[in-house]
This record gives structure tokens, sequence and C-alpha cells, in this order.
């Protein structure tokens, strides 16, 4: 084992999947920024509906039993992305502006 002092520098290097996204075509990358930003937003409505359903009797819009708690998870998540995509709460443009914001300072960083 090498002492510390001569052990090679570190190299972070981007993974695959970050070398693709700066491949891609822009409408495909704008796509899948797209996506992300409504499922993000879909997870933001599905913890509001989880945070709405503690007032509830059984705490859960879908019943009490095991059973319904099972499929009632999966019913909130759907019923989550259906406001999400119906509802304009702002958070995807806010985030796909966002974005847009940091890619022009990096490439107005890059150009200097």
């Amino acid at each position: 084992m090498k002492p510390i002092s001569q052990a090679q520098p570190f190299k972070i290097e981007p993974t695959q999947t970050a070398k693709a996204n700066n491949l891609l075509p822009a409408a495909n990358r704008q796509h899948k920024l797209e996506q992300a930003a409504e499922e993000f937003e879909a997870v933001l409505v599905h913890q509001l509906l989880q945070s709405m359903q503690t007032s509830l009797e059984h705490g859960s819009i879908f019943g009490g039993s095991n059973a319904d708690r099972i499929y009632g998870g999966i019913g909130e998540m759907e019923l989550a992305k259906t406001i999400a995509k119906s509802a304009d709460f702002g958070v995807k443009e806010q985030l796909l502006e966002y974005v847009q914001k940091m890619e022009n300072h990096e490439h107005e960083l890059k150009s200097k």
C-alpha cells in the first residue's frame, strides 16, 4: 500500500448517464427534463395527499384495512400524478426555469 503522499490524485469523472445526457438532442433532453419535473411535482402532491389524509378517521381515503392500505398507496400515487398533470401548481415550470438558468450560467462560464 502506498503512503497517502504518494497516492494518485482522486479524479471525479461524470457518470455514463451524465455524459449521455449532454449528448442527447436538445428536444429529447428537454422532454426528459419535463418528465422529471412532472414526476417531482407528483411526489410533492403525493406528500400533500398523505398529510391531508391523517385527519381522516381511517387515515386514508381508501379505507382502513391492510389491503386498503396496500392498494391505497398505489391509488394515492396515481391520484397525485393525475392531479399534478391537470392542475397548475407551478413547480414544474419553476424547476425547468431554474435548470435553464443554470445551463445558461454554465455556458457563460465555459465561453469565458
